[in-house]
């Protein structure tokens, strides 16, 4: 698969993530992400999508994510202390 012209291990390559799922279409990138950490996907595994139909924000809110509209992506990360979780959103 291809991504903004690139195909998948050249642009994991690029962002230096451990692992990408790359997706053309997709429910929601979170789901998958989640899926992916349960079965032990290390950290910063990279879920990214060129649409989604049904993701997922804040407070349960869905919407839907066109294609070429914009990037659609989960990054798994495992904080290991509470530190980490308070600073997380900055890391984002």
């Amino acid at each position: 698969m291809r991504y903004d012209g690139m195909e998948g291990q050249a642009l994991q390559r690029l962002l230096d993530v451990p692992r990408l799922s790359l997706h053309a279409v997709v429910p929601s990138t979170m789901d998958l992400a989640h899926d992916l950490a349960a079965d032990g996907a290390p950290a910063g595994t990279l879920v990214l999508a060129d649409e989604q139909h049904a993701g997922r924000g804040r407070g349960g809110r869905r919407w839907r994510s066109d294609p070429g509209g914009g990037l659609w992506f989960t990054l798994i990360e495992r904080p290991i202390d509470a530190v980490a979780l308070k600073v997380l959103s900055l890391r984002v």
